[in-house]
């Protein structure tokens, strides 16, 4: 479990053996706002839209081909959560592709973390893709 600025991240597994996360998103009086699951490797939103329901005192989320791919050890062009990827081919890819250490929040301009690649050089291969806001 991992809680994180109004976030709170649980794994779950399903009677198949597959493993979610289910994401949860409180307001600041502690009411949960959202719902959705994350499939291991799929984005799910519960709605099938992939927005969040709006309020007068919300913005609108930027839709994911509006933000795009983050190279490593930059600043998050938006708030939200991140998904860190490898190259196809890289021999630490299907760890990582399966590892909670891929799944960070950041905040607009909040620097992404290393995500431990060895060799150390092959840090800059990461990417960091957007994911949901909050």
């Amino acid at each position: 479990m991992i809680h994180a600025q109004g976030i709170a991240l649980y794994q779950i597994k399903s009677p198949l053996g597959e493993d979610w996360i289910a994401q949860c998103a409180f307001t600041e009086e502690g009411r949960l706002q959202y719902l959705t699951f994350v499939k291991m490797h799929e984005w799910k939103p519960l709605n099938g839209e992939g927005e969040n329901p709006q309020t007068a005192d919300t913005l609108p989320s930027p839709k994911l081909s509006e933000i795009g791919l983050s190279a490593a050890g930059t600043l998050a062009p938006a708030n939200g959560w991140y998904e860190a990827l490898l190259p196809a081919g890289h021999p630490m890819q299907p760890f990582y592709a399966k590892s909670e250490v891929r799944l960070v929040y950041r905040g607009q301009g909040e620097l992404f973390p290393k995500l431990g690649v060895m060799p150390a050089d092959d840090e800059d291969l990461v990417q960091w893709a957007w994911i949901r806001g909050t």
